[in-house]
C-alpha cells in the first residue's frame, strides 16, 4: 500500500522526497493502546513526586516494550518498500520514533521480504539514565536553585561593576551639574533680593502717591463745602469769583479721579508683584532647603574626596553581594552534605556536576567532587546525563560574551586538570569541541539574523576580537583523535554563515 501510494503513474515524476515517521499505534492493540493512556492518567494524577507503585512500574516498562516493538514493526514496513533511516534524528528520547525518507529510485527495487527486513539495524537512542528521583532529585533542586541564585547575585556584580565604569568621570560631570545649579541658585537668589528691595522702593512712591491723593481729596472736601455755602447764599455782586470757584472746583475733581484711577491700577500692579516676589520667595527657600546637604558637601570636601566616598560605596555595594552569595554558598553545600551523608543521595545519579558546569561554577564543582569517592571523580566528571552529554559539553552550552571569554576557557581547562575527556560524543555524535562550534555558530547566526554587527562593533565585539578566542578554545579542545564528522560539521556551518554574510555584505552594501 505504501509503495502503491507513491508509485501511481499520476505521481511519476512530480516528488523528490517523502518522509514518514513509524506509528506503534498501527500495531498496538485496540486494549494496549486504551491501558496506555489509563497508566498516564494515573501516573499524571499521582504527580511526579509521587513514585510510581511496583505495579505500575512493571505495566509500564511492559507497555513502553510493547510500544518500542510496535514502532520497529512500523518502521521495517517503510524500510521494506525502499525507506531509509535518517538517523541524525534518533536524539536522545528513548520514545522517540524512527524518522525515514525515500527518493523515487528508491522505490524502484521490489519489496523485500519482512526477514531480510529483520536484519536490517535500525538506528536507536542510545541506553541512557533516568530522570533522577527521589532524594537525588532533591539534590539537584537545591544546587540548581543556588545555582540560579548565585548567577543572578553575580550578574548584579557585573552590573554595578559596568555602571560604576569610568565613574570619576561620571562623578566629575555631575559634580559640574551641581556647581552650576548652585550657581545658579545662587543668582537667583540676588535677583530676588534686587527684585524685594525694589518693591520696596515702589512701596514707598506708592505710599506717597495715597498721602498725594489724601490731600487733594480733603482740599476738595473743602471746597466742596465752600461752594455748598455760596449756593446756599449767593452775591449778585460777586458772579465772576463764584464761576472761577466753581471751575476750579471742576479741575479739582477731575485731578482726584485721575489720581484715584491711578492709585487704583498702582495698587493692583503692586499686589501682583508682591505675590510673584513671595511665590518666587516660597520656592527659592524651598530650593535653598533642598540644596542645603548639596552646598555643605560642596563646601566642605574636595573632588578627589567625594570620589573615595562614591568608590568606598560602589565597594561595600558589592561586597554585601559576595558576603551574600557566600552565605548562600555555604546553605547550600550544608544542605547537600546532609542528603548525601543522612539520606544516601548520590552526586552522580543526581547529576548535579553536569548543573554546576552549566553555570561554570568552579567551587560547586571542586565541592561536589569531593563528596564522590576518590575511586570515582575521574568517572563521575565523564558521566553522561539524561541527555546524553558530560559535565564538559555542559560547560560549554552557554553563549560566551567578550567580557566573560576568559572564565569561559578557565572553566574548561579546570574540567580538563579534573580528568574530564575530550573525547566522548553526545547523540549527535559531537564531542565538547562540537558543542563549542555549535554555540558559537547559533551565536553568530543570532547576530545575523537580528542585525547586531553594527552594534556589537561599537561595543569591540568583532570577528577580529573573537579570533584568538576561538583559537585558544580549538585548541584546548580538540580531541585526541581529531575532530568527528559532526565537530565538522558545526565548523562547516559556521563558515558558512561567515561566507553568506561576506557575499550579502557584497551585494547589498552592509544591508543585512
Amino acid at each position: 500500500a505504501v509503495k502503491a501510494a507513491l508509485t501511481v503513474p499520476e505521481l511519476k515524476g512530480k516528488w523528490s522526497l517523502a518522509s514518514a515517521v513509524s506509528d506503534a499505534s498501527v500495531y498496538m492493540k485496540k486494549e494496549e493502546k486504551k491501558r496506555c493512556m489509563e497508566l498516564r492518567r494515573e501516573l499524571w494524577r499521582n504527580g511526579t513526586d509521587v513514585a510510581p507503585s511496583t505495579a505500575q512500574a512493571e505495566e509500564k516498562k511492559r507497555l513502553d516494550d510493547r510500544r518500542k516493538e510496535c514502532d520497529a514493526l512500523d518502521a521495517r514496513t517503510f524500510l521494506r518498500v525502499g525507506f531509509k533511516q535518517i538517523p541524525e534524528v534518533v536524539g536522545a528520547k528513548k520514545d522517540q520514533p524512527a524518522w525515514l525518507f525515500a527518493l523515487p529510485r528508491f522505490l524502484e527495487d521490489p519489496i523485500i521480504s519482512h526477514k531480510v527486513a529483520l536484519e536490517i539495524h535500525l538506528h536507536e537512542p542510545p541506553d541512557l539514565p533516568s530522570d533522577p528521583t527521589g532524594v537525588d532529585k532533591e539534590l539537584l533542586s537545591i544546587v540548581k536553585s543556588a545555582s540560579n541564585a548565585r548567577s543572578q547575585e553575580m550578574e548584579a556584580i557585573a552590573g554595578i561593576e559596568c555602571e560604576a565604569g569610568g565613574f570619576e568621570m561620571k562623578m566629575r560631570e555631575e559634580d559640574e551639574k551641581e556647581v552650576t545649579a548652585i550657581e545658579q541658585l545662587q543668582e537667583t537668589g540676588t535677583m530676588l533680593a534686587e527684585l524685594e528691595r525694589d518693591m520696596t522702593e515702589k512701596t514707598q512712591l506708592l505710599e506717597e502717591k495715597a498721602s498725594l491723593t489724601e490731600g487733594v481729596r480733603s482740599q476738595l472736601d473743602s471746597v466742596r463745602s465752600d461752594m455748598n455755602d455760596v449756593r446756599r447764599n449767593p452775591n449778585p455782586n460777586n458772579t465772576v469769583f463764584e464761576a472761577d470757584a466753581i471751575e476750579q472746583f471742576q479741575n479739582m475733581e477731575t485731578m482726584l479721579a485721575g489720581l484715584e484711577s491711578d492709585l487704583a491700577s498702582s495698587t493692583q500692579m503692586m499686589e501682583e508683584r508682591v505675590s510673584l516676589i513671595e511665590r518666587t520667595r516660597a520656592q527659592f527657600d524651598a530650593a535653598c532647603s533642598g540644596m542645603a546637604d548639596m552646598k555643605r558637601k560642596h563646601d566642605t570636601t574636595t573632588f578627589e574626596e567625594r570620589c573615595a566616598e562614591k568608590l568606598n560605596e560602589i565597594n561595600n555595594m558589592k561586597q554585601g553581594i559576595r558576603d551574600k552569595i557566600c552565605k548562600n554558598d555555604d546553605d547550600a553545600k550544608a544542605k547537600v552534605t546532609a542528603l548525601v551523608n543522612d539520606r544516601a543521595a548520590s552526586i552522580r545519579k543526581s547529576f548535579v556536576l553536569h548543573c554546576s558546569a552549566r553555570f561554570l561554577n568552579t567551587a560547586l564543582i571542586d565541592f561536589l567532587l569531593q563528596l564522590v569517592p576518590a575511586n570515582e571523580r575521574t568517572v563521575a566528571i565523564n558521566d553522561i546525563d539524561v541527555s546524553g552529554v558530560t559535565p564538559l559539553h555542559c560547560a560549554l552550552m552557554g553563549t560566551p560574551e567578550l567580557s566573560n571569554a576568559d572564565s569561559y576557557y578557565y572553566f574548561v581547562r579546570h574540567l580538563l586538570e579534573l580528568g574530564a575527556e575530550k573525547n566522548i560524543v553526545d547523540t549527535f555524535g559531537r564531542t565538547p569541541l562540537g558543542q563549542y562550534r555549535h554555540v558559537i555558530c547559533s551565536r553568530h547566526t543570532s547576530t545575523n539574523a537580528y542585525d547586531l554587527a553594527a552594534v556589537n562593533a561599537e561595543r569591540g565585539d568583532t570577528e577580529e576580537a573573537w579570533s584568538p578566542i576561538h583559537q585558544r578554545m580549538e585548541g584546548v579542545l580538540m580531541p585526541i583523535g581529531g575532530e568527528t564528522d559532526a565537530d565538522r560539521d558545526a565548523k562547516v556551518d559556521h563558515q558558512a554563515d561567515e561566507s553568506s554574510e561576506d557575499e550579502e555584505d557584497f551585494d547589498m552594501e552592509g544591508d543585512h
